[in-house]
């Protein structure tokens, strides 16, 4: 694939990317209760890992009903903003994810050709990711399981499961319109704001 073609397949899947998050509904309300707290967070990652995952057809190549797409989501910046306090990346944290994207009746008639689809009768894109703050020395210890999942629905972001000082940690969260894209490095930043209980002090 020449690199005229790639920023365009780029392009387009950051545009609807972006449009997904927009017209779903907020799974969270901000509480007027002491125990809640702003969950702010923005991530950077490329969009050149779809291309490079694993893809899997079904049944086959040559007929293909749904195709799922399995990759190692990478993060090359992220911050994490809690009353007033900030964790970022490779200081405070480590981030391990990973994420599959399904796609039923997908239609190959884009510039991506058979490694990213045009269209599709309907998709979900799920994303198991760790912080893991106990691999930094000083500050919080402990990890913190999250869940972020795209479908025609929108986009919700939740915690699964906490350990030491975040083993009570719970988290809604959706992505927001704040994040950007940036055509000549393929980088995709998101912005993911909710409420958060159980944030250790």
């Amino acid at each position: 694939m020449n690199r005229k073609v790639t920023v365009l397949f780029v392009a387009l899947m950051a545009v609807a990317m972006f449009a997904t998050p927009l017209a779903s509904a907020v799974p969270w309300a901000p509480k007027n209760n002491a125990k809640f707290e702003e969950w702010y967070d923005t991530g950077t990652f490329s969009l050149l890992m779809f291309l490079q995952s694993e893809h899997t057809y079904t049944p086959s190549l040559e007929k293909i009903n749904k195709l799922v797409m399995a990759f190692e989501e990478t993060m090359s910046a992220y911050e994490i903003k809690v009353d007033g306090n900030t964790y970022t990346l490779g200081v405070d944290f480590t981030y391990h994810g990973l994420g599959k994207d399904t796609v039923i009746g997908p239609v190959f008639d884009g510039p991506a050709g058979l490694l990213y689809p045009s269209g599709g009768r309907e998709g979900q894109l799920v994303v198991n990711y760790m912080f893991d703050f106990s691999a930094k020395e000083g500050g919080l210890d402990g990890t913190l399981q999250m869940r972020a999942e795209f479908n025609a629905g929108g986009m919700f972001i939740n915690s699964l499961a906490g350990t030491g000082d975040l083993r009570n940690v719970q988290i809604k969260a959706t992505q927001t319109d704040e994040g950007g894209f940036n055509p000549v490095t393929f980088d995709v930043t998101v912005v993911h704001r909710g409420i958060v209980s159980g944030w250790p002090e």
